[in-house]
């Protein structure tokens, strides 16, 4: 991309967080930067120059609250994208996309979903305080996560030695029985 295509999705990316804080803001909903676009604010003051999206999150419970009530407050050529909203979408973040505009995301070019420019929007969860808490919690998003991993990397790309991708392949499939569909996986 180009350094002027650049500067304008950024600036579009702009208008839309713009939009969102504001509507946040009347709402009560916390909302950060989050990734590298906050290290862009910091270092930067804006956009880290070659980044082509915008990342904010949100708590859990703020981030569903605008999940359901964000869209009709938005104006009407926003799209709260989510894996609720777009059937193909298997994402554990949403995006609001401006529908006026096209931005192809390589992974999901073929994917038949909304694709206007975007900012992401990441759902902040709670990390257990507790050191027994938090292995468990480690553990059960390792597992989750090789289940979600198993639908969308064949076997024999996962890096790894064999052992270790046999015991993910058979975990995988295991948690195929408690979550017949990824969607379930991501949302545990």
């Amino acid at each position: 991309m180009d350094n002027e295509t650049l500067r304008k999705v950024q600036l579009t990316q702009l208008g839309i967080a713009k939009d969102i804080v504001a509507i946040c803001e009347k709402h009560s909903i916390k909302v950060f930067l989050d990734s590298g676009s906050l290290i862009g604010a910091i270092r930067h003051k804006g956009f880290i120059p070659w980044d082509d999206d915008l990342d904010v999150g949100m708590p859990r419970d703020d981030y569903e609250i605008f999940l359901k009530e964000g869209q009709k407050h938005l104006p009407s050529y926003y799209f709260i994208q989510s894996m609720y909203s777009e059937c193909e979408l298997l994402f554990n973040m949403a995006k609001i996309r401006d529908s006026r505009t096209t931005f192809i995301e390589t992974s999901i070019k073929n994917s038949r979903i909304n694709h206007g420019i975007y900012i992401d929007i990441f759902p902040l969860d709670y990390y257990p305080e507790k050191p027994k808490q938090q292995k468990c919690f480690d553990w059960q998003r390792r597992l989750l996560g090789w289940r979600i991993r198993r639908e969308f990397t064949p076997i024999n790309e996962n890096k790894g030695t064999k052992r270790k991708e046999l015991i993910q392949k058979a975990v995988g499939t295991l948690l195929c029985i408690k979550y017949p569909r990824v969607r379930e996986a991501i949302i545990a």
